[in-house]
């Protein structure tokens, strides 16, 4: 693991180098780190919330352009071909 770790510091070393700001979130819980982040970035009236969009897509084609977080989920049987989840289907097409 310490590897990894060592690689990648050593591949993203260019971009600490032009950071303006570098944030040490060793000793901060989650949600310490959201409070810093609004404090430094933005107001608490200002956040509209999460949002979230699930987008299917083809591996062979490449991984959308704009995609912030990327999940394989090609192990998990298809809804489509699970007659309980099949009346879902409808439900969330729309």
């Amino acid at each position: 693991m310490l590897d990894g770790i060592l690689a990648e510091r050593k591949a993203l070393a260019h971009l600490r180098g032009i950071a303006d700001r570098i944030i040490d979130t060793s000793a901060l819980t989650v949600h310490q780190f959201k409070e810093l982040l609004v404090t430094l970035y933005g107001s608490p009236q200002a956040r509209t919330g999460l949002a979230t969009s699930l987008v299917s897509f083809g591996f062979k084609h490449g991984i959308p352009i704009d995609a912030d977080l990327v999940f394989d989920i090609r192990f998990l049987p298809n809804p489509h071909f699970v007659d309980e989840l099949r009346p879902l289907e409808a439900a969330t097409s729309g």
